[in-house]
């Protein structure tokens, strides 16, 4: 229905419930509020300053096309949208250098005019701290001012997206005492999805070196957690197996799929066109009618072509043979793991989640399943024969973004929050070893070098 039929509409109920109202207040008491339930049961109500909300956080006239019953007294006040909390960490912004090992090697393969020295951009993040240095309590520094350790935990948002992904586990893991990561892709951060060079395809390798550049650049040696969501899952998983900085758990929320997914149904055509789209030409021929169709089917959300294009890039650009690899060395190396998804996904398909859980060799029974009030479906199983920690919740309607929706946001944020003290603990079991093998020492003792014979042997 078009804005200003609605308008008309809505001002016509409105009138008519004043009208009933002020006929009613003439009524005895008991008579107003049989009259007032039967007519407040019937009668469609919206209010432009208070618009009714559905799970999506959007109106459902404009996302769905219907108008919802409230079943509410006239004589009472209207529903109020509760006040939005403030993200409390601002953006920072750091120039990183990347693609500068992969573009050379591309150069000496003969491919590509592709920069030397890489790539540099001015890449919006988010880093929390730790709260000493917010002049908060800090559980990680011991009574004589000192850091016992230091637990860095890094969030990787999903294909469109940025750091508000991970808003509700930045947060919770922030109070725990952890310098939070959340960079931004290149690309994702100006007021267009595209990077000035259009040499960033947002690859799955790409994504990676960009994840290591800018891990270096601000000093990182470790990682305690790694936090992924989506699309980002498929740079994580690489990040975390191949353990270039000391990954010590990785939490996969909503997981893509690690073969084709409805999501890139039909594959072949929908690649064509991405690739089509690589030429700046096509993309501004294209732009009137994305522009149309999202003011027609959006249901009130607006993509630029630059960012369709981007997030093409994102999802074609994975190679599934290369990421099912990565994901078995992941399991081999044992590491405390979690795995969410939702069975009404819009974009992955519940048989190519399950699938993925087969994958990591996790049984059914080993399963936790949500229903859509986030109670507990099925409970899982504990295994004494598994020796790695590994969780999987699978919540029957969470869709996409649980991560962000009520109930499935808090269901999530407390698994995240299990594995995160189950990798501390294990960090300050590895501590306290530490400090008892070196006081069992001579002062000055240091460790022998590595024999590096015998390491290659």
């Amino acid at each position: 229905m078009p804005v200003f039929l609605r308008n008309v509409v809505s001002s016509i109920f409105r009138s008519h419930s004043k009208g009933c109202a002020s006929v009613l207040t003439s009524l005895p008491v008991c008579t107003q509020s049989s009259s007032i339930h039967s007519l407040s049961s019937s009668i469609l109500y919206r209010s432009e300053s208070s618009p009714v909300l559905s799970d999506h956080g959007k109106r459902d006239g404009r996302r769905r096309g219907v108008w919802r019953t409230q079943r509410r007294c006239i004589g009472g006040e209207a529903p109020v949208k509760p006040p939005r909390e403030e993200f409390p960490y601002p953006l920072k912004y750091i120039k990183v250098r990347t693609m500068e090992g992969l573009f050379q090697q591309e150069m000496a393969e003969g491919g590509g005019k592709t920069p030397p020295l890489g790539l540099v951009f001015n890449i919006a993040y988010v880093d929390t701290g730790f709260p000493a240095d917010r002049g908060e309590f800090d559980p990680n520094v011991d009574e004589n001012g000192r850091r016992t350790i230091n637990p860095t935990v890094l969030c990787v948002h999903g294909a469109g997206g940025n750091h508000k992904d991970h808003a509700a586990v930045i947060k919770a893991l922030a109070a725990r005492g952890a310098r939070v990561l959340a960079p931004v892709f290149p690309g994702f951060n100006g007021p267009t999805a595209m990077d000035a060079t259009e040499m960033y395809t947002h690859t799955l390798e790409e994504n990676v070196h960009f994840l290591v550049d800018f891990l270096r650049e601000l000093g990182v040696t470790k990682l305690d957690l790694v936090v992924a969501f989506s699309a980002g899952c498929h740079a994580a998983v690489p990040l975390a197996s191949r353990q270039v900085f000391d990954v010590r758990g990785v939490a996969l929320l909503q997981i893509p799929g690690h073969r084709v997914y409805k999501g890139l149904e039909p594959y072949r055509i929908k690649k064509f066109f991405i690739n089509l789209m690589a030429w700046k030409f096509v993309r501004q021929l294209l732009a009137p009618v994305a522009f149309l169709g999202f003011g027609l089917f959006g249901r009130g959300r607006r993509l630029t072509v630059d960012q369709m294009y981007v997030m093409g890039q994102t999802g074609y650009g994975v190679d599934f043979a290369v990421y099912q690899t990565f994901v078995g060395e992941l399991l081999f190396s044992k590491l405390p793991l979690l795995v969410t998804f939702s069975e009404d996904d819009e974009y992955v398909e519940s048989a190519v989640s399950y699938e993925f859980t087969r994958f990591l060799n996790l049984r059914p029974e080993e399963l936790t399943i949500h229903d859509a009030e986030g109670g507990v479906f099925r409970q899982r199983h504990e295994h004494g024969d598994r020796e790695q920690y590994i969780r999987c919740l699978v919540f029957q309607k969470g869709g996409h973004f649980a991560q962000r929706r009520p109930p499935t946001v808090g269901l999530i944020v407390d698994a995240v929050e299990e594995l995160y003290a189950t990798v501390m603990g294990e960090n300050r079991r590895r501590h306290q070893e530490m400090l008892t093998f070196y006081d069992d020492r001579p002062f000055g003792y240091l460790p022998p070098r590595p024999n590096a014979k015998l390491m290659l042997k």
